[in-house]
């Protein structure tokens, strides 16, 4: 299971040296590797001043006076840790420089969608601050460790005083941390949403390598952030060991004291980088929601590489944090669900199951108009109450003490993946592995679940009865799809069929269909009107109806409802399909009625009908397609019809694409949705010829849903 993308060490990298494999993975865990190595390398939590003990710290052992065999052995040891240190600073800078290229290759690659990303910095006020931290590593931090005659008493407290006193890193580094998190006076949004923001202009649903690069870059951006500050970091706690150091061995007034303990500072840090990252899964949360398709069919409306990306998202937080086990998100909208969750072994039977709470909820803004969310007043994915926010509430998941294995999520959400893996993962590759958790091995898993329901996916769930005429014997009700068969040829009178004729009418091609979603319906005939030679004297004519209705089991209801506006407080709005067929029907042999019905056909007439016999009337077609709420007369909706007579050949045909209209649903009322299409046809034979007429009534559509009223 590959859970970040390791990027390729630069080249004359050790591939065996710690640093080295940890920036080999695109420098997301090196960053994190630099704040525990201070640590390990310069605080040691105990006094300069203290006489006897085994060894010397590596800062007291440079602010001490030594001689004769203390001062041989001090030199030996200094020696080998700056030869070390110089290597691991080495390491980082090559593995900086290589993300840095990374950036810049995506930048060269997309131009168009991040060339001006760049500015997002110079537009804070944080670039003179990265470029002091910048410059002090480089400058001064970086020459201490030249050689040995570099590391001296005056030139480390010289340093520790600039640091402290002059640049007061801990401050710049707080001041950094508010902006990558922090909404301004006016309202803008931190640095790291304005970087969100950008993406967000030129990434659109369904485009998801793009989304991709874009996630790429905005990690790329936040790991080169955490890179600065831990650097900056890591020379406040080395100026702070040394002062502190100082005056435990020489003593020193009060003023020479750094201002925050390097301990207490260790803290301040890690709360400072916990809220940078909370602020970074904002932004990234925010791009792939603008980029996916909440009005989508579909209970996961998210985009595909989303839960790639959240993954990515919450390995790099794992690995800065230190903290690993469960983690992941779920998308939720509205004030029904509470985030507690759980989980249990898969096809683990017996087990017991294992609760997990949200740690933080972070409410992240629509773009646009509010949304819709949907409950079920039964509890189950039949959802049939809607309601509208203007904010997506993420709930974001962490606990450590999960063993490696394959987990169930067995809340009952309309979206969750039919597995989790937990694994052991390799902390310098990203990779997961059989070794046991160790410091270089931690457990880590991710998940991202869908709570809310809206779009298409809510107002259409759940069965949908069946109506039509085109068989007696059919029972009322039904849900499987059905076709309607072709008629015999008849001259009888058929009330059941709505089918009457004193001439002679013969339908070679005659189907009705609905798919079960329903995302499909229609009706479609083509047959001739016949002269019958001494049945009738005087006018012959015939007419014909097709008609076939869905309407939903359930019944809708807004408890929300406002006063009525404007015709109505909802909008119903449809996004057709291209298709021209009815539904899982095939066209006749011999031709496809395409010839008068282009690509969005809702209703749609051909007839060669020509004046002629005796005393003639005017041929007719109706046509009507109906998405309502109420039943299938009701215009409580979105109405398609037409009626023509004429007298000579005519084509007809209504084209759609995509349609709206004010709905009114009472707070106090509910509502069944329908969908109906009919077409009519009554025509005469052209003299004693035959005549010829198709007929068709459709609607396909890709998209249904509701929006507040506009």
């Amino acid at each position: 299971m590959m859970i970040s993308m390791p990027a390729a060490p630069a080249e004359g990298d050790d591939k065996t040296s710690p640093a080295s494999k940890l920036l080999a993975s695109g420098a997301l865990f090196g960053a994190e590797k630099l704040g525990k190595w201070v640590a390990g390398q310069y605080y040691k939590d105990f006094r300069c001043a203290e006489e006897d003990r085994d060894g010397w710290t590596f800062i007291c052992s440079a602010l001490h006076d030594f001689s004769g065999g203390k001062e041989s052995a001090w030199k030996e040891n200094i020696t080998n840790q700056l030869s070390a240190i110089r290597d691991d600073l080495a390491d980082i800078k090559q593995g900086q420089q290589a993300m840095q290229g990374q950036l810049n290759d995506l930048v060269s690659q997309n131009r168009e969608l991040l060339a001006k990303l760049d500015e997002v910095v110079d537009e804070s006020s944080i670039q003179p601050d990265l470029r002091k931290i910048q410059a002090l590593w480089s400058d001064q931090f970086v020459p201490l460790y030249s050689d040995n005659a570099s590391f001296t008493r005056e030139r480390l407290l010289v340093f520790a005083r600039e640091v402290v006193r002059e640049h007061k890193m801990h401050m710049l580094l707080g001041g950094i941390g508010k902006t990558l998190t922090a909404r301004g006076v006016s309202g803008k949004p931190p640095l790291l949403g304005l970087y969100a923001n950008r993406l967000k202009q030129k990434t659109t649903s369904g485009n998801d390598p793009l989304l991709m690069q874009s996630y790429r870059y905005l990690e790329g951006v936040m790991a080169n952030l955490l890179l600065e500050q831990r650097k900056g970091y890591l020379m406040y706690q080395f100026a702070a060991e040394v002062l502190e150091s100082e005056c435990q061995a020489r003593g020193c007034q009060t003023a020479e004291q750094p201002p925050v303990p390097a301990p207490d500072y260790e803290k301040t840090f890690a709360n400072q980088l916990a809220e940078e990252l909370d602020a970074f899964n904002d932004a990234v949360e925010s791009l792939v929601l603008a980029s996916s398709d909440p009005l989508a069919c579909e209970a996961d409306f998210l985009s595909k590489s989303a839960t790639e990306i959240f993954r990515r998202a919450d390995w790099l937080a794992a690995v800065n944090l230190g903290r690993y086990g469960m983690t992941g998100r779920v998308i939720s909208m509205g004030n029904r669900f509470d985030g507690q969750l759980r989980f249990s072994p898969y096809q683990t039977s017996g087990a017991a199951p294992l609760p997990l709470a949200a740690f933080k909820q972070a409410a992240i803004p629509t773009e646009g108009a509010p949304l819709d969310w949907w409950t079920s007043s039964q509890n189950t994915l039949v959802f049939d109450e809607v309601h509208f926010a203007g904010e997506w509430r993420v709930f974001r998941y962490r606990q450590a003490d999960w063993k490696p294995g394959l987990y169930s999520l067995d809340n009952p959400l309309p979206d969750k993946p039919f597995t989790i893996p937990v694994a052991a993962m390799d902390l310098a590759s990203g990779m997961a592995t059989d070794a046991p958790p160790s410091d270089s091995v931690a457990v880590f898993g991710s998940f991202t679940a869908v709570e809310r329901a809206g779009g298409c996916y809510a107002l259409t769930s759940g069965p949908w009865m069946k109506y039509d005429n085109s068989d007696p014997r059919q029972p009322p009700s039904f849900t499987a799809w059905t076709t309607v068969q072709p008629l015999p040829e008849t001259d009888i009178v058929d009330a059941a069929l709505k089918f009457l004729s004193r001439g002679q009418i013969q339908i070679d091609y005659n189907v009705g269909g609905a798919s079960e979603n329903p995302l499909a319906i229609g009706v479609e005939s083509r047959g001739e009107v016949r002269w019958v030679a001494g049945k009738v004297t005087g006018r012959q004519s015939a007419e014909w109806v097709q008609e076939i209705r869905l309407v939903t089991d359930k019944k809708i209801r807004y408890p929300e409802a406002q006063p009525v506006r404007q015709g109505g407080n909802l909008m119903l709005n449809v996004v057709m399909n291209h298709s021209d067929r009815i539904p899982g029907v095939q066209p006749p042999a011999g031709g496809n009625t395409a010839d008068y019905s282009p690509s969005y056909v809702v209703l749609g007439m051909k007839s060669d009908f020509g004046m002629g016999g005796i005393a003639p009337e005017p041929a007719e077609y109706q046509g009507r397609v109906a998405l309502v709420f109420g039943d299938a007369k009701s215009d409580n909706g979105l109405v398609w019809e037409h009626t023509e007579k004429f007298r000579k050949p005519d084509t007809y045909t209504l084209v759609k694409r995509s349609d709206s209209r004010g709905v009114l649903l009472k707070a106090e009322q509910a509502y069944p949705l329908s969908l109906s299409a009919r077409a009519y046809v009554k025509q005469e034979p052209k003299g004693f010829d035959a005549t010829h007429w198709m007929i068709k009534a459709r609607a396909g559509f890709d998209k249904v849903y509701l929006s507040p009223l506009r």
